[in-house]
């Protein structure tokens, strides 16, 4: 297998991933311009839909103008032909008879004039049409594209992320792979004895290869007692361990001046007798610092502290053969509401 396959597999995943955002990128970007498309063809349309309005008002006057020169042309031919009457009974000169038929040849050039410009305005409103059919035509078009190269990129992101997976997959198998060449403990720890020695040992699946021990993070102590001292025990009640390997001086019933041993507060106790015909009670640093050297597996002695009396009373109480007072939390009172007489 190749050394640098995850390292590889790893440039190809990153070089997808990019390729997939600018994919992503593009299909933005498209989505803009089909924005500004559209915008444009609004403005542009209502540009050419208003040329075409101006274009009907002109070609309403052009046709009221040519109406007005052809009626004009109209009564000038009515008067040219009574002007005639009038110089054939020789009532005008042939003069004036010549200033009419001027007249009417003016008439005549304002009616084709005006005829004309009614033509040519139509062939402009036509015009205008033709154009608003084809800025019509030519922004569908960009649209078209547009939208045609908006689904051919998505299509290519969907293709880019189908890629990215299946490179991931590749990835994800290729590290698990390599994981195989080692072999983790669920935990952490300092390795306590090896199993396999040696280098190039054969190793049978589900046999032990090493003993770990795992890293302290909060240190405890496994005390046992006896089943008749149970009922003495209490949780949050203080204990007074000695570690082996450490000097003490202990005085019964003075462990403030006792020498070498440590404080601790029992947290719990095994509702189970064990094997060794004892209860098993765990009690953890609260107050005292304990030695930094002590290990897991390391020898530990511990006295369990009962309630604070006089002096005479625990000599009268000694006297007499009672037993130890038991002692029970004030918190444990104040949660159950009972203060207890003793």
């Amino acid at each position: 297998m190749d050394s640098l396959l995850i390292q590889r597999s790893e440039s190809q995943v990153k070089a997808k991933e990019v390729s997939l955002q600018s994919y992503e990128s593009k299909v933005s970007a498209i989505n803009d311009q089909i924005d500004a498309i559209n915008k444009s063809l609004g403005l542009k349309t209502k540009q050419v839909r208003n040329k075409i309005l101006q274009v009907m008002a002109k070609l309403s006057s052009d046709s009221a103008e040519a109406e007005a020169s052809q009626n004009n042309y109209k009564v000038a031919e009515e008067q040219f032909k009574r002007y005639e009457e009038l110089l054939s009974k020789g009532v005008i000169s042939k003069t004036d008879l010549e200033n009419r038929k001027v007249k009417v040849q003016e008439s005549y050039s304002k009616k084709i004039a005006a005829e004309n410009k009614i033509t040519a305005t139509k062939n402009e409103l036509l015009n205008s049409e033709l154009d608003l059919n084809a800025t019509l035509q030519e922004y569908n078009e960009k649209l078209m594209k547009a939208e045609s190269d908006k689904f051919s990129t998505i299509s290519m992101v969907y293709e880019t992320e189908g890629s990215l997976t299946k490179l991931q997959n590749q990835l994800s198998n290729y590290s698990l792979r390599n994981t195989f060449y080692y072999v983790l403990a669920p935990q952490d720890g300092y390795v306590n004895n090896m199993a396999i020695k040696g280098v190039g040992e054969i190793v049978k699946e589900g046999g032990m290869l090493c003993s770990i021990v795992p890293i302290q993070k909060e240190q405890a102590v496994e005390l046992y007692i006896d089943p008749v001292d149970l009922p003495l025990i209490a949780k949050g009640q203080r204990v007074q361990l000695i570690f082996d390997g450490w000097p003490a001086f202990v005085f019964s019933g003075w462990p403030g001046l006792s020498y070498g041993s440590f404080s601790a507060e029992i947290v719990t106790f095994d509702k189970v007798i064990s094997p060794n015909g004892k209860f098993r009670i765990l009690a953890i640093n609260k107050t005292d610092k304990w030695p930094t050297a002590i290990q897991i597996g390391g020898g530990v002695k511990g006295f369990a502290l009962l309630d604070n009396v006089p002096v005479i009373y625990e000599l009268w109480r000694k006297a007499n053969g009672f037993p130890p007072e038991f002692y029970q939390p004030k918190n444990e009172n104040k949660q159950n509401g009972i203060a207890k007489s003793k």
